[in-house]
């Protein structure tokens, strides 16, 4: 994450407001084998919005950046592990780039940021509790495929304290100009044209 990050601030903010206790198991309602484990979101291209650095500064819309845009994201709750997929328009490796999916369940959370960039393209992850603290976890996987515009994270559910449910909210964030001091954001999601991403519905654990 971006030291002077603006728009990951923000979304520092909004989620600390929601953090009041670690994420815990709840018990799934009768019926739930039969409730929704995945979502496809299906995001339009040219959508993506950036912000510059600075008091004044205001979001505006970038268009076409193929790196940041988002074109399709699924998101599954498996029996083991909560599995999320990006596609991309053109996954390249111009500038650092910042893919972040924040989990809640009953108004708790953890987020998993993956950040990939020179020297470390292949990415470095970290996953975090509702106080923003490191989560040890050593079955957390991640794929960057940029010659296949894909992006995959892999969170074990032993990680997340195997909660019956989960809502997942999407986002990536790319970083311009931060070497010349001049930083401008760009960022992208898979829930809307707007640049303010959502969570799913509910996605109950898929038993098979």
């Amino acid at each position: 994450m971006s030291r002077r990050s603006i728009l990951l601030r923000s979304a520092v903010a909004t989620l600390s407001v929601s953090a009041l206790s670690p994420l815990t198991g709840v018990v799934a309602p009768a019926g739930a084998e039969n409730l929704t484990a995945r979502v496809v979101l299906g995001d339009a291209t040219g959508d993506v919005w950036s912000i510059a650095e600075g008091e004044n500064a205001e979001l505006t819309q970038e268009g076409d950046e193929p790196t940041a845009d988002v074109e399709r994201a699924v998101v599954r709750h498996g029996r083991y592990r909560v599995v999320v997929r990006m596609r991309f328009t053109n996954l390249r490796r111009l500038e650092p780039q910042s893919y972040i999916a924040t989990i809640v369940s009953r108004g708790d959370y953890g987020a998993l940021f993956l950040s990939a960039g020179p020297r470390r393209w292949k990415g470095r992850h970290v996953l975090v509790d509702e106080q923003f603290g490191r989560v040890k976890c050593e079955g957390l996987r991640h794929t960057i495929g940029y010659d296949t515009d894909r992006v995959r994270v892999a969170i074990p559910r032993n990680c997340i304290d195997r909660p019956a449910w989960v809502r997942v909210e999407l986002s990536n964030y790319m970083f311009r100009g931060e070497t010349e001091g001049e930083l401008r954001e760009i960022t992208d999601n898979p829930h809307s044209s707007g640049h303010a991403a959502s969570l799913t519905e509910r996605l109950y654990r898929d038993a098979s």
